[in-house]
């Protein structure tokens, strides 16, 4: 895979290497590959938080239990979580196996690991409170459109491009789900790398290609202005 190739996959933002991957994919390892061939990285940072890394690291799929207890919207996320995993599967690949990878190569290389998202559990508490019947006639109305949309073979071809127009649209037309989901996330995880870029020379950062100008766009801002964001 020449350099030219990762154009579609990698963006730079100072010290910071940002890969951005599609959760299902099985092009992964051979991008990462290609990304420590070209870049010699001294820290990795995962869009993840800590119940989920742990979930990794010991192969255990999400308990319905656990996410019962955060009520309606803990079941959505197990769902989609499953949903997740069963197109993975179609595509014969793991879910999440860039960060399954990506933890392999920092254990492999003695590289420091960093968990930068905001936990799940914050994140549906969130979630929950933006919920509105409004945005649940929204959901429901949307459900029975059929719209078309090509797709390539692998997840992680999305373009740039393809990928600022359905963030656009999502922000448009959920707002509520856009701010939880994305913005929050992404507020979050700017201020943690904000504080890696001052501990090392070149992060590898790997999270979702809808995250990516968002957290540089974040980032951006930490940069214009002597009043950093207020974590929640």
């Amino acid at each position: 895979m020449s350099s030219y190739d990762l154009e579609n996959y990698v963006k730079r933002f100072k010290n910071l290497v940002f890969f951005g991957t599609a959760h299902v994919s099985n092009k992964t390892k051979a991008v990462l590959n290609t990304l420590f061939d070209i870049y010699d990285f001294d820290a990795i940072a995962l869009e993840l938080d800590l119940n989920r890394f742990n979930a990794f690291l010991t192969h255990s799929k999400p308990k319905f239990r656990s996410y019962l207890k955060m009520g309606l919207f803990g079941i959505l996320f197990y769902f989609l979580s499953n949903w997740q995993r069963t197109l993975a599967r179609k595509y014969n690949t793991t879910l999440a196996a860039e960060m399954k990878e990506a933890t392999l190569l920092a254990f492999k290389q003695k590289l420091p690991l960093y968990l930068i998202d905001l936990p799940v559990e914050i994140t549906v508490r969130n979630l929950k409170q933006q919920f509105k019947p409004s945005l649940i006639f929204r959901l429901i109305a949307d459900t029975f459109k059929k719209e078309k949309i090509s797709l390539p073979n692998d997840f992680l071809d999305l373009s740039w491009e393809f990928i600022d127009k359905y963030m656009n649209k999502i922000k448009k037309r959920y707002p509520e789900v856009y701010k939880v989901l994305i913005d929050d996330r992404n507020k979050y995880m700017a201020l943690q790398l904000k504080q890696i870029m001052k501990r090392h020379e070149l992060v590898l950062v790997i999270v979702g290609k809808g995250h990516v100008n968002g957290i540089i766009e974040k980032l951006k801002a930490l940069d214009a202005s002597s009043v950093e964001f207020v974590q929640r």
